[in-house]
C-alpha cells in the first residue's frame, strides 16, 4: 500500500462521527485539470467513484460538486490535501486549500481535509492489479485516488472511534 495519510483535520471524532453514525461522504482529488469524486454508501463503509470532473474552472467545479451533494444526499465532504512527507504545506497544498475556502463558502455541509500523497499510485497499482486496460486506467485514475482518499477517511474515523470506545 503506498497512500499514506498524514493529517486528518478536523478530526471525524472531535465532530461527533463515529463508525455508528452513517452518512454519506463525498471525497475530492482535486487537481488543476481533472478533479476525480467519490462517494461512500449511506453507511459510510464503502467508497466508489463517481466522476471526474475535467477542464472546468474552480468556480464550475465547486458548483458540480454542490449539484453532486445534493443528487447524492451527501452530509459531509472530504478532501485530499498534497501535504508534504513531513507535513509542511506546498504550492499544490496551498492551491488546494484555496478550493477548500471556496468549497466551504458554497456548501451548507462540512467540508473537511485529510493530507495525502501517492493516492494516484495507489489508484495506478490497484486497477492494475484488477486488470482495468490503461487506457481506462488513465481515464478514471482522479475518481480512483478519490475512492482511496475517501476508503482512509473512513478507516481513520473507523480507528477513531475504536480508540473512543476503549478510553
Amino acid at each position: 500500500m503506498f497512500a499514506r495519510i498524514v493529517l486528518v483535520w478536523p478530526t471525524p471524532a472531535g465532530l461527533g462521527y463515529t463508525r455508528r453514525t452513517p452518512m454519506r461522504i463525498i471525497a475530492i482529488d482535486y487537481g488543476r485539470r481533472r478533479t476525480g469524486v467519490a462517494v461512500s454508501d449511506a453507511l459510510g463503509l464503502t467508497a466508489r467513484g463517481v466522476t471526474t470532473l475535467r477542464n472546468l474552472s474552480d468556480i464550475s467545479a465547486v458548483e458540480r460538486i454542490a449539484e453532486l451533494a445534493v443528487e447524492l444526499e451527501a452530509e459531509a465532504v472530504v478532501v485530499g490535501v498534497p501535504f508534504k512527507p513531513d507535513g509542511s504545506s506546498g504550492d499544490a497544498a496551498d492551491r488546494v486549500l484555496r478550493f477548500v475556502a471556496r468549497l466551504e463558502a458554497a456548501l451548507t455541509i462540512p467540508v473537511h481535509t485529510i493530507g495525502e500523497w501517492l493516492t494516484s499510485v495507489e489508484a495506478e497499482d490497484r486497477m492494475r492489479a484488477q486488470g482495468v486496460p490503461a487506457s481506462e486506467r488513465k481515464r478514471r485514475i482522479d475518481e480512483a485516488a478519490a475512492v482511496v482518499i475517501l476508503e482512509e477517511f473512513l478507516g481513520e474515523r473507523e480507528r477513531l472511534a475504536n480508540r473512543g470506545e476503549r478510553g
